[in-house]
């Protein structure tokens, strides 16, 4: 038996075992198009998963173990995270007020993430690791690290910096799209556990701007001889190799009764509180030497 998060994120306990190959996983889920701010949406479904390029560092020495802010600042990034697939994600009516997006680096050993977020948090109050982090604000990669989808990890960190790691590991592949969680499966096959990366980081930092406060931004120094363990897979990382990952931020507001209200924001799409059952919405990052012509760094 292991710990897991039943619909909505509710704790649960579940039994599993293994997985089929991702090659062999029909890949679908929807891409959601918002309106500008309006709470309207439509949900076509993708064709291709979207595609990050990595771009090589030198991996920092001494006791400073995270790339410097000129390695960052042109560092390709993702497009704009967009909401859930959920028709009550209609409802993050100040969507534009939280953009988020992840720049992403690599040496051989460590995989560099960077989130930036913008709209600054309320009411954290976790100030240690290992603990539920989903139910405040927090931002999440749920990276696989061979492509096969019979393990990943879920990595959670907080706008103060702590995290909390969970192992995912399925008996069967799900054969349910991300619009269209099949609980029955899940229950049957998915096995969740917290989890300890041997060597992980993480920091954050709140943004400022002329002397108020914008967002937040949290990076990760993620070791991956721990992850490839999981799987067989090699303890380093290669130029070309491909990877697979989603990023979802959780934004926690206040409802008209004085309620926490969850808000989700995704890379790749999926419903509301579930992104952990989700492996079949991952896009892909390819690991580059240099940055790719047609996605360049930006500047925030």
């Amino acid at each position: 038996m292991a710990l897991a998060r039943g619909p909505n994120g509710g704790i649960n306990l579940i039994a599993a075992p293994r997985i089929l190959r991702y090659a062999r996983i029909a890949l679908a889920w929807i891409v959601l198009l918002a309106g500008p701010g309006n709470g309207a949406f439509a949900a076509p479904i993708a064709v291709t998963p979207p595609v990050l390029y990595a771009q090589a560092t030198v991996k920092p020495s001494g006791s400073h173990s995270l790339p410097s802010a000129a390695a960052w600042r042109y560092a390709p990034r993702t497009a704009i995270f967009t909401r859930a697939i959920n028709r009550a994600a209609a409802r993050f009516q100040t969507i534009n007020q939280y953009h988020t997006w992840v720049r992403m680096l690599w040496s051989p050993g460590v995989l560099y993430v960077r989130f930036t977020c913008r709209g600054t948090p309320h009411g954290i109050t976790f100030r240690a690791n290992n603990q539920k982090l989903y139910q405040q604000d927090v931002v999440e990669i749920f990276l696989d690290v061979v492509g096969t989808m019979q393990n990943y990890v879920e990595i959670e960190v907080s706008p103060h910096g702590f995290h909390t790691v969970f192992r995912h590991h399925w008996v069967k592949p799900p054969t349910y799209p991300a619009n269209a969680i099949n609980w029955q499966q899940a229950a049957e096959n998915h096995q969740e556990s917290l989890w300890h990366i041997a060597g992980l980081r993480t920091t954050a930092k709140l943004l400022e701007k002329h002397g108020k406060k914008t967002g937040w931004e949290a990076t990760l120094a993620i070791p991956i001889g721990p992850m490839s363990k999981l799987s067989h897979g090699a303890r380093t990382l290669q130029r070309q190799e491909h990877l697979r990952a989603n990023f979802v931020r959780y934004v926690y507001l206040p409802g008209p009764h004085g309620q926490r209200i969850l808000h989700q924001l995704n890379w790749v799409p999926t419903m509301l509180g579930e992104p952990h059952e989700s492996p079949m919405a991952m896009g892909t990052i390819i690991l580059t030497a240099t940055r790719h012509p047609n996605q360049r760094g930006r500047s925030h």
